[in-house]
């Protein structure tokens, strides 16, 4: 029997963490959340551990405790200056998902003029997505 690495013992929790913000069990994605942090910060891959305080920020969020969710998203944010400029873009996109979700729509925006600035040049696909939902926020 093989056995699963940090790695994919965080992506196996995340998804189950997934499957119940999706179902809106912020209280079962928070525990499993935290494990997945937890193996993603042991695997040192700096983007995995962002967008998994990004999803305990968006939890938090759904339980009520704001205070608590926006030390993750700042959390998130901080640890994206580590990353190269494509993955900081992409966290930042992340950011604004999750802002969307809850419905924080000045956050959305914040986190999608970071992911404009952010994204090289030759990733056009990503900077005409962020131009469009920016364009349907904005007007």
């Amino acid at each position: 029997m093989k056995v699963l690495s940090e790695l994919e013992r965080g992506i196996l929790h995340e998804n189950i963490a997934v499957i119940h913000r999706d179902n809106g069990n912020p209280k079962l994605m928070v525990r499993e959340m935290k494990t997945a942090t937890e193996n993603y910060k042991k695997t040192d891959d700096d983007y995995r551990v962002c967008v998994a305080l990004k999803n305990l920020g968006e939890a938090e969020w759904m339980l009520g405790y704001r205070a608590t969710a926006l030390r993750f998203f700042r959390e998130s944010d901080l640890l994206s200056e580590r990353l190269d400029q494509s993955k900081r873009a992409g966290v930042h996109w992340n950011l604004a998902s999750a802002a969307r979700r809850i419905g924080e729509k000045k956050m959305e925006i914040d986190n999608l003029m970071r992911c404009m600035k952010e994204f090289p040049e030759d990733e056009t696909d990503k900077i005409l997505a962020v131009d469009k939902r920016l364009s349907e926020l904005m007007y």
